[in-house]
């Protein structure tokens, strides 16, 4: 797996492309045009592979050139991304069922990552499904929670998380014990703990293939942006003043910042990929 993933980073505002530019033609055919951005009200919409537009003559340059005219910021984050993880998950010498685990800070865009690899590689033919530890939570916590919730010193509502986080990871082994062939788990998993608990579940009692997607972002315009435009909108603050909200989201990303640890090739021993988009790492 690690031969299959190299890191993607940027400097500052701009994404590494290489690997996308030195694609052979073969292998741009065989992985299709780009995706345009979803409409705001139906964003993950069933696709058809038939409904690929770009011609068989048409080159990956020339798919390149008009992404990179594109004005979408989610659009300039994570094609050389799925690239990557799509060709690992392809890998036909090795058919085990195989977990992409997200790793980061509230508001990174994790989510927003899992569910367009997952459209991106149900489409190439790979059953996948992403599994949101968060929805998890809401279920078992009607109404708004608020910042006193994620505080680690919280010993009942750690006792909640862990549980909501233990009930999505029985659920997607399942999924690839049966029909599935790649699974997400979409959460935080901002301490080694948690990492190493989900890892080994997955590897030594399932015998899975494991890897971690790290999203880090320390520009704090667009991570108040995707505060503003993708958090005040989920069911955790319906009926809450804007200004609150905001003020509690941020509230609550101090709170994991204190027990984040950052990957490493030392302390997590797993193939992984870290994502930097809009860094000044």
């Amino acid at each position: 797996m690690s031969e299959s993933i190299s890191q993607a980073r940027t400097d500052s505002n701009q994404l590494n492309l290489d690997d996308m530019e030195n694609l052979p033609d073969a292998t741009a055919k065989q992985y299709g045009a780009i995706e345009q951005e979803e409409v705001e009200d139906d964003p993950f919409p069933d696709l058809n592979p038939q409904n690929n537009t770009r011609k068989p003559q048409q080159s990956l340059n020339g798919d390149i050139h008009a992404w990179r005219k594109s004005h979408s910021i989610k659009n300039k984050r994570t094609p050389g991304v799925f690239r990557q993880l799509s060709q690992a998950c392809r890998d036909r010498l090795v058919r085990t069922p195989t977990v992409i685990m997200m790793v980061g800070l509230p508001a990174r865009g994790k989510t927003f990552i899992a569910r367009k690899l997952a459209r991106y590689l149900h489409w190439i033919g790979i059953q996948t499904k992403v599994f949101n530890v968060g929805d998890y939570r809401r279920d078992a916590v009607k109404g708004y929670a608020g910042k006193e919730f994620f505080d680690p010193d919280n010993t009942e509502a750690v006792a909640i998380r862990n549980l909501c986080a233990q009930n999505a990871l029985e659920d997607m082994c399942n999924y690839l014990q049966n029909e599935g062939e790649v699974a997400i788990f979409d959460a935080t998993n901002t301490t080694r703990e948690r990492r190493r608990t989900v890892y080994n579940h997955c590897v030594e009692a399932c015998y899975f293939r494991v890897f971690f997607v790290e999203s880090i972002c320390d520009s704090q315009e667009v991570i108040q942006a995707n505060i503003r435009e993708v958090k005040l909108k989920s069911p955790d603050y319906k009926g809450v003043l804007d200004t609150v909200a905001v003020e509690d989201f941020l509230s609550r990303i101090e709170l994991y910042a204190k027990q984040y640890k950052p990957i490493d090739g030392k302390n997590d021993n797993t193939d992984h990929l870290s994502e930097f988009w809009y860094s000044y790492r």
